[in-house]
């Protein structure tokens, strides 16, 4: 391994360290669901029952990427934090019943910002 995760006390003496553990998984998917169901509330009712199941996969598949793709040395860009969670849910609250009513369509969404969120960093 190369590189150091350790900052020297000499420069961390100017800052305020400040650690947060991430949310619980129920906590997640209330906070989202939330946020889901009141832009999906104008798309047809099998869209707000897919996205409530999109919510839930959302969370799972972040849960397991962070625990399988650890940050390294060299693969640093492996952290993960809710930034790149919320960033898929961003992506999805840009549909409109136009043109993503339908559980197949707002699928096909979910695939595409799971992708630019997470695979984009692999």
């Amino acid at each position: 391994k190369s590189g150091s995760f350790t900052i020297s006390a000499r420069l961390q003496r100017h800052f305020f360290t400040v650690g947060c553990q991430l949310p619980k998984d129920q906590d997640l998917v209330a906070i989202f669901s939330q946020i889901c169901e009141a832009h999906f509330a104008s798309f047809s009712h099998q869209t707000q029952t897919a996205v409530l199941k999109i919510v839930e996969g959302t969370v799972t598949i972040f849960k397991e990427m962070a625990r399988r793709f650890l940050p390294t040395a060299v693969k640093f860009h492996y952290h993960l934090n809710l930034r790149h969670l919320a960033a898929v849910f961003q992506g999805l609250l840009r549909a409109a019943p136009a043109h993503h009513d339908g559980p197949r369509a707002v699928g096909r969404l979910w695939l595409h910002e799971l992708h630019r969120a997470f695979a984009d960093r692999l």
